[in-house]
């Protein structure tokens, strides 16, 4: 499928079968003065690619692009996508050398992108290069295309993990001097291995680089010892612009880290490298987000971090492997002690206790004047993410909770909850949720998932303890009010009261946000209906996503309060009480999911077809025979993608 957005004024026009719109989009876009074509999308092109002049008709039929074509010169695309398998051919290699100014390219995950398409890519000035997940993309073909690109100096994101090209000490020293390069997501690269002694130490240079590095010795001096034109530490001195530094699957070694500390990095991301003693004892002074997935961690070494990242605001240690002392270490840094540090997320621990998450989450409870800011800027909450964490219980928010009364009785604002997940979390109760709303911890609350937690189901439960999950859910819901922007209550015990707290308009509930995108309703429980339902969608006029899965009340009186106009996307899995009536007035429709929802008749399906004249992506019932779609008898239903059905 060739897909091409055209931008003509304001509407974008989809070409799904470019031989055919080259004819029905004459008229519509016969007033067009705009010849260009901001993004160019080419997937699963390789059987289609001989119909590239019909995409040169298709541009023909702008007026002003006309004269373009017709000059050989073509429209300026700036963005371009490749998915799944796009080999190299003679007639896309010709078209790329007459788009010279394309300055993106997005081929994660292309794995049949061949050597030959990346070189004819290197001829452009590329500011953006994802190649993550090209996992066959390598040799010095490979290299020499990414090093040409980097050497015509506009790159400003570069991403080659999972990819077989390497980042050597030739390569780095061009990326150091990039002006513009922001972002570098790569394996582990080549650092100062060449400073090394014959035992293995960092040698007199790699010393004096540390020294540098620690604030003793100036960047002048550190030139001044030697670092001739082309070493890496000359290199590493520079990255003017790099902000973002991502190492992924890579023993790390202290050299690597020494070699690539820009004096602007902001966000350092760490994912399965085993090891982060390296980064012990360097100074990140500008670091704000750091992320450290899947490694073994020491207390100490935490620590360090916590002392030698002064404005850290965010730690990301998930399905790391540490013990209480790691966990406690997180608090006793320079960043925690001035309240900076306050987005952690600390997914999927197995080890720390809820003693160890208990003494880390009191140290949080700050009062706001404490941590103020000078030049007055807000001061954000407490964002907070322990799914998964088998030891976090109730207890361990007991010295959160207990502090931040506290400072409430002395008059004094606190450091409130912004967003906390709990996802998965087993220990977890109803009376946690209920005290912290009722403290006024929720006062601010913007993010709140407790789904799939076991003990907010109410299945098995006495009748008293269900009624205390609801009230324990809506007292919630009440707190947060109008700042609430995300809930999940997914496997959790949502009545009917729930849901009215949600769509009240008189109350401060979740009602206030008006204006929601996406909203998702998962497995809601016995007794919801259609009127619940319809209150909720009332409130969100603009939404664009709406799933509903596993409703058994739910009927298609309840679709016809969706947005018409605004939404494109609609999942529907095992909602049995629907027929899909009111489905066909959902004009802006472009995906829609139907699985297990086995009460939809072939008439609907065919009628939904028919009617959404946008739907590009359906995905019918399980038992439901895929020829039931007339594709090819209608011309906007060419180049639809039906999944699921039976195929005849």
């Amino acid at each position: 499928m060739l897909t091409v957005y055209m931008r003509s004024s304001e509407t974008v026009l989809l070409a799904r079968n470019s031989a055919s719109l080259s004819v029905r989009g004459r008229a519509s876009m016969e007033e067009s003065n705009d010849p260009h074509l901001p993004h160019l999308v080419l997937e699963q092109v390789a059987s289609h690619l001989e119909y590239m002049q019909d995409l040169i008709a298709f541009a023909s039929t702008c007026r002003a692009a006309r004269d373009v074509v017709s000059s050989q010169k073509w429209p300026s695309v700036k963005s371009m996508r490749l998915l799944h398998g796009v080999p190299t051919t003679s007639k896309l290699s010709l078209w790329l050398k007459h788009c010279s100014s394309i300055d993106e390219v997005d081929a994660e995950n292309c794995v049949q992108l061949s050597n030959e398409l990346l070189l004819l890519l290197s001829d452009l000035r590329i500011k953006v290069l994802k190649l993550n997940g090209c996992w066959r993309s390598g040799g010095i073909e490979a290299q020499t295309a990414v090093t040409k690109i980097a050497e015509a100096g506009c790159l400003e994101i570069l991403d080659v993990r999972d990819t077989s090209i390497d980042i050597d000490t030739d390569l780095l020293q061009i990326l150091s001097h990039c002006q513009y390069l922001r972002q570098l997501c790569a394996p582990v690269l080549p650092g100062y291995h060449e400073h090394q002694d014959e035992e293995g130490g960092l040698g007199e240079e790699g010393l004096l680089w540390q020294e540098h590095q620690e604030g003793e010795v100036g960047q002048e001096d550190l030139l001044s010892q030697g670092h001739q034109e082309g070493a890496v530490g000359q290199g590493a001195l520079l990255w003017p612009s790099l902000t973002t530094l991502h190492f992924s699957r890579s023993d790390l070694q202290h050299n690597d880290v020494v070699a690539l500390q820009p004096a602007k990095l902001r966000t350092l991301m760490l994912d399965d490298c085993p090891y982060i003693r390296p980064l012990s004892g360097l100074f990140f002074p500008t670091l704000k987000e750091l992320t450290i997935k899947r490694a073994h961690i020491e207390g100490m070494e935490l620590r360090n971090l916590g002392d030698w990242c002064p404005n850290l605001e965010k730690l990301d240690v998930s399905r790391c492997t540490f013990d209480d002392d790691g966990l406690s270490a997180i608090h006793t840094g320079k960043a925690a002690a001035t309240a900076k540090l306050r987005h952690l997320i600390l997914k999927d621990l197995y080890q720390p206790s809820s003693q160890a998450f208990k003494r880390l989450l009191t140290s949080l409870a700050k009062p706001l004047s404490v941590i103020q800011r000078a030049d007055g800027e807000q001061v954000l909450g407490l964002m907070l993410d322990c799914s998964g964490s088998a030891n976090v219980d109730d207890e361990s928010f007991a010295g959160y909770a207990k502090r931040f009364e506290k400072w409430q009785r002395k008059g004094l604002p606190v450091l409130h909850v912004d967003q906390l997940r709990l996802c998965n979390c087993s220990q977890i109760s109803h009376q946690l949720i209920s005290k912290l709303a009722s403290i006024g911890a929720f006062d601010q609350l913007q993010v709140l998932d407790l789904s799939n937690v076991p003990k907010l189901r109410g299945g098995g439960k006495e009748p008293e303890e269900v009624a205390e999950i609801t009230a324990a859910l809506c007292s919630t819901i009440s707190a947060a009010g109008h700042n609430l922007l995300e809930l999940n209550l997914d496997a959790a015990t949502v009545s009917d009261e729930v849901f009215a707290a949600i769509a009240r308009r008189e109350w401060i509930a979740l009602a206030a946000f008006k204006g929601l995108q996406e909203l998702t309703i998962w497995r809601p429980c016995y007794g919801f209906t259609d009127s619940f339902l319809i209150k909720v969608l009332e409130q969100h006029p603009q939404l664009e996503r709406f799933k509903l899965g596993m409703s058994e009340d739910v009927t298609d009186l309840a679709v016809e309060a969706l947005p018409a106009g605004s939404l494109r996307e609609l999942t529907l899995v095992a909602c049995n009480a629907m027929h899909g009536h009111s489905i066909p007035q959902l004009t802006s429709l472009e995906s829609l999911r139907l699985p297990f929802c086995d009460c939809f008749t072939e008439m609907a399906v065919m009628a939904i077809a028919l009617s959404c004249k946008r739907l590009r992506m359906l995905e019918l019932p399980s038992k439901m025979p895929t020829a039931v779609v007339p594709v090819a008898s209608y011309d906007h239903l060419r180049g639809l993608r039906i999944e699921g059905g039976v195929k005849a």
